[in-house]
């Protein structure tokens, strides 16, 4: 009798449950479900009648179906949840027939109420899937795609494809900005109101905005600069910025009125190749301007309160090209100039003969020089790049002893296909920029010890096909600018090494040379245009920097072919070579034009006069480069600017 009241105390408990699901189709199906106790049938012949091992079987079965078929779920949940029950009801009634199992009593109810709604249809389909599949329903919910484990299927593999997407996005352009600093109303009261500072609030309003990220990123072309008839290498702003000096493979130089836009004054270097490097002479009221080019000379021409050139004169000669010198305000009658030929010549206009200072040497072989910089606080020290991995410094007093050196240390001493190109000072020489060829630009703290690794790393650029300067922007060098082989400009953040700006510059497809404004944030630009270009921050808008991504990862392709020899990019170099030539030749028959049209001389003088315009306005011509004859061929058939 008590096994009997207990197992009424739990049938009454599970009834509630069963009547919150769709047991049935009927109403009386689901007034007989919320009785005290299920309708028992009597036992059929041949079946053993009901103990309390099958009904409590009985009750586990009917507890778990309530929490199994009745839970609500989704659409999708809904169809998979069938198409699984199925299968495993096919399995479960197959079971139980092997087993001998006997029926349970509500399934034997659920299947007489089927019977006694209709003999076939849907429902009774559904009835026998929910019966056959009380015992898979837990598994099916959690195999699901809804269930908790096909959630986390779903979250790996969307976190694997953006991993994937992670892996083909260029490290450059996952890099952080910087946050903007500069707020025009905050900026133009203070500068209204004024503040206690040591600098005049103009100037102090100025070097902030030229400092900002506002100004690198609205940076757009204001207009070009032609007059030129060739690749222009050289541009250099003079002390107060008001001019512009550029040299060109035409020989000439030209010093710009660049706030109107227009010529100042036109002069021939007295070179007899490229012109590599030109620079107003500190101290002078820019009337000295300093030349060096291909020809290895360095030159000074002489220019006139009138607007004239009245001439130019030979200071020194290097065995080879010469592609740069330096000047420093502090000593305004020294000049140093770095050559192919390995040696740094220190010139004194003071006296007669220049001083060949030093020869770079590396393991017992000269190395040619590419890049001189001078300490912009420290007269005595300079900086050296060439066809090696090391940015050498040294001091003007002690020649023959090498301070120290700096080379990333993931390039080995036998790898000589990294070169440098440039090495710059920033604003107080603290640090030194070098970019290298085949390889990316590389930010020294001049502060560490002999043999340090850099500090920053700037990438997204190609440097291959020519001689490619680089520049800090920003009145505390707060920013890093440099060109491209892809025609781009790159503007990186100092600290974070992010890409900020990426402007195109050169429709020929490689920029050279940067100078920014010594005083705001203005930047002329050259490479293999004719013209030179300013820029001005006047755009409205941030930039969009399209096709920014595709651009890095050309340039990264075409540095990986190029080093693994990819036969493809020595197709594209000779190309660029042959392209080279012919722009020098149309150049070459441009001058002898312009010296018929000069000159209206009879046919036999015509010839002569224009194979003697270049030297005509150099009084020792004639024997300007009488240690370089045996190779002046060899130079000029070599592509301009390369450093092989």
């Amino acid at each position: 009798m008590e096994e009997k009241k207990e197992e009424k105390e739990k049938l009454n408990s599970a009834a509630p449950m069963a009547e919150d699901g769709p047991s049935s189709g009927s109403k009386d199906d689901a007034a007989e479900g919320s009785s005290k106790s299920p309708t028992r049938k009597p036992a059929q012949d041949g079946e053993p009648a009901d103990g309390p091992e099958t009904k409590t079987r009985r009750l586990d079965s009917d507890s778990s179906m309530s929490s199994g078929v009745f839970k609500k779920r989704s659409s999708s949940s809904r169809r998979n949840y069938r198409k699984s029950s199925r299968g495993s009801g096919d399995e479960s009634s197959d079971s139980e027939e092997d087993t001998g199992a006997q029926p349970t009593e509500p399934e034997q109810q659920q299947v007489d109420m089927s019977e006694d709604s209709s003999d076939s249809g849907p429902l009774n389909a559904r009835l026998r899937a929910i019966g056959g599949d009380i015992s898979s329903s837990s598994s099916s919910t959690t195999s699901g795609p809804d269930s908790p484990a096909g959630i986390i299927d779903r979250r790996k593999s969307s976190e694997s494809e953006g991993n994937d997407e992670d892996e083909s996005m260029p490290v450059v352009l996952t890099k952080r900005k910087p946050s903007h600093k500069w707020h025009m109303v905050q900026e133009v009261a203070s500068r209204q109101y004024g503040t206690s500072t040591k600098k005049q609030m103009p100037v102090l309003f100025t070097d902030r905005f030229y400092g900002s990220r506002h100004a690198v990123e609205r940076l757009e072309l204001m207009y070009k600069l032609d007059e030129h008839h060739g690749c222009v290498n050289a541009l250099n702003f003079n002390e107060s910025g008001s001019k512009l000096v550029s040299g060109s493979d035409d020989m000439r130089v030209i010093v710009w009125d660049w706030a109107i836009g227009k010529k100042y004054l036109e002069f021939v270097s007295g070179h007899r190749s490229n012109v590599f490097q030109t620079k107003f002479m500190p101290g002078s009221n820019d009337s000295l301007i300093v030349t060096c080019a291909r020809d290895g000379q360095v030159r000074l021409a002489t220019l006139s309160t009138t607007g004239t050139c009245r001439g130019t004169r030979k200071l020194a000669q290097h065995n080879q090209s010469a592609h740069k010198l330096t000047l420093h305000p502090e000593c305004p009658e020294e000049i140093l100039s770095a050559g192919e030929d390995g040696f740094v010549i220190s010139i004194d206009l003071r006296q007669p003969t220049p001083n060949k200072l030093l020869l770079v040497r590396e393991a017992g072989k000269k190395v040619p020089l590419y890049s001189i910089s001078s300490h912009p606080l420290d007269l005595n020290e300079f900086c050296l790049g060439g066809r090696d991995q090391f940015v050498r410094f040294y001091d003007k007093r002690y020649p023959k002893q090498l301070v120290k050196k700096f080379k990333p240390q993931h390039m080995g001493d036998s790898n000589t296909n990294c070169q440098i190109t440039c090495a710059v000072y920033n604003y107080n020489g603290t640090e030194v920029l070098a970019s290298y060829n085949d390889d990316d630009i590389f930010l020294f703290d001049t502060r560490h010890s002999d043999g340090a690794d850099y500090v920053h790393r700037y990438e997204g650029h190609r440097n291959s096909a020519t001689v490619k300067g680089v520049n800090f922007f920003g009145p505390r060098s707060e920013y890093v600018v440099s060109g491209s082989d892809c025609g781009n400009l790159f503007f990186w953040d100092k600290e974070t090494e992010a890409i900020l700006q990426f402007m195109h510059g050169d429709e020929n497809g490689v920029v050279n040379c940067l100078e920014p404004h010594p005083h705001v944030p203005i930047l002329a630009t050259s490479g293999l245009d004719d013209d030179v270009k300013i820029w001005i921050p006047s755009y409205e808008d941030a930039p969009a920097m399209a096709n920014l991504k595709q651009t890095v990862i050309s340039n990264s392709k075409g540095r990986v072919d190029e080093r693994s020899g990819n036969a493809e990019s020595f197709d594209g170099q000779m190309l660029w070579y042959l392209w080279r030539q012919i722009r020098r030749s149309n150049a070459t028959r441009r001058a002898h034009l312009r010296a018929q049209m000069a000159t209206e001389n009879s046919e036999g003088e015509v010839e002569g006069e224009a194979g003697n315009m270049i030297s005509s306005s150099s009084e020792d011509g004639d024997d300007a480069d009488s240690d370089g004859d045996d190779e002046e061929e060899p130079r000029a058939a070599r592509v301009q600017c390369s450093p092989s």
